[in-house]
């Protein structure tokens, strides 16, 4: 009996520090990845309510009508074969934003390029677009225009995020910064009244 206990030494330090180095480097392997996909999430809300505070400023510092242009995920490619030829690689595009202003009755890019397409990744997608009036869209190019006053309309974008999180970037048309809600709400929805800012 006390020969065994003897010899039942434990672990030696040099054992525990291996051990130690094999959890710190499946650490340090792990952990970027998933704080990178919370990056990319966040970073993707920031650009999208920073264009629309950028579309409200532009507009009514410059005295003019921009329209933030909002490419949902759904594109039917039969509207696109519609929209005439060469406004066609203007608004053939999916999951993107960008502002644009109407010249000679067409729609041009910005020349800004801070207002230039942007296109999301497949984990940030934008969803539908509600109005105040009711009108719902969820397939196509979305228009919106942001007058010389800074005004805008009422709307609602729902974003889906890793096809699990719904998320919503309600914009009040006299309001320069959008305001970003967990789940997909609605107008006249208790929620859009206390729901939480992001």
């Amino acid at each position: 009996m006390k020969r065994s206990l003897k010899n039942n030494d434990g672990f030696t330090l040099i054992e525990i520090l291996v051990v130690v180095a094999i959890i710190a480097t499946m650490t340090a392997v792990v952990v970027p990845r998933v704080s990178t996909i919370f990056n990319r999430d966040k970073e993707a809300f920031a650009l999208t309510t920073g264009l629309i505070a950028r579309t409200f400023d532009d507009s009514f510092l410059k005295g003019k009508t921009n329209f933030l242009a909002i490419y949902l995920n759904n594109q039917d490619p039969k509207r696109i074969e519609q929209i005439p030829k060469e406004q066609r690689e203007l608004f053939n595009h999916s999951n993107a934003l960008a502002v644009l202003e109407l010249e000679d009755n067409q729609f041009v890019e910005s020349p800004r390029k801070i207002f230039n397409l942007r296109e999301f990744p497949k984990s940030f997608t934008f969803e539908r677009v509600l109005f105040s009036s009711g009108t719902t869209i969820e397939e196509g190019i979305v228009l919106i225009p942001f007058f010389p006053n800074g005004s805008s309309e009422n709307f609602i974008i729902h974003v889906n995020v890793n096809e699990t999180q719904p998320w919503s970037i309600k914009i009040d048309k006299f309001k320069k910064e959008p305001g970003v809600i967990h789940g997909f709400i609605d107008y006249g929805d208790e929620r859009d009244r206390r729901g939480r800012r992001r």
